[in-house]
């Protein structure tokens, strides 16, 4: 059974493309190999947990462009963008979205029990139920900073747009935290 919201085309959320694009990317960034990442996630290493959070708000944000309209902006903030991540942390995203439905709020929700899931098979028992805290803003919010959308310009919160449906507006970054696992290293 599908359970695709039914105003988008059916589409499987390639969750283990994902979570392997993201561990790639992560250890990428630490300048670690894969096992060394997989191991310090299951020590609980906050800094190595805040940057796959990024990795994964990145795949996820390309997803969600990727299905298009109604989606025209994705952020991301909270604990991963000052390396205090740790197993049951979540990821903070706004997304931003011509009008709030019913629709898109089932994708999103499908998209998190997805991710959710795989997220608990790769760490375990210490895993959140729930890996995303999603608040989806519509653009009169971001436009008016009600809501949600005031957070998107709080220097305290400091998001990051990873996505944008136009990209000459895009945030200032779309590096995330920048850390490496060799010692002296650190950036």
């Amino acid at each position: 059974m599908n359970d695709a919201p039914s105003s988008f085309l059916p589409c499987e959320l390639p969750t283990d493309v994902q979570f392997q694009r993201a561990l790639e990317w992560c250890a990428r960034r630490l300048r670690a190999e894969l096992n060394d990442v997989m191991g310090l996630l299951r020590q609980g290493d906050p800094g190595v947990h805040s940057t796959l959070r990024y990795a994964l708000a990145k795949e996820l944000a390309e997803y969600l462009g990727r299905i298009g309209a109604p989606f025209c902006a994705v952020y991301v903030y909270g604990s991963l963008m000052n390396d205090s991540a740790g197993p049951a942390s979540d990821i903070d995203l706004i997304v931003v979205v011509e009008r709030i439905r019913d629709e898109v709020q089932r994708l999103v929700r499908w998209v998190d029990l997805s991710l959710s899931a795989a997220y608990r098979d790769m760490i375990g028992d210490a895993a959140p139920s729930s890996l995303l805290d999603a608040h989806l803003v519509d653009t009169d919010q971001e436009r008016e900073g009600r809501g949600y959308g005031a957070v998107l310009s709080d220097h305290r919160a400091a998001p990051i747009c990873l996505w944008r449906s136009t990209p000459e507006v895009r945030g200032p970054s779309q590096e995330g935290p920048l850390r490496s696992l060799t010692p002296g290293r650190r950036g």
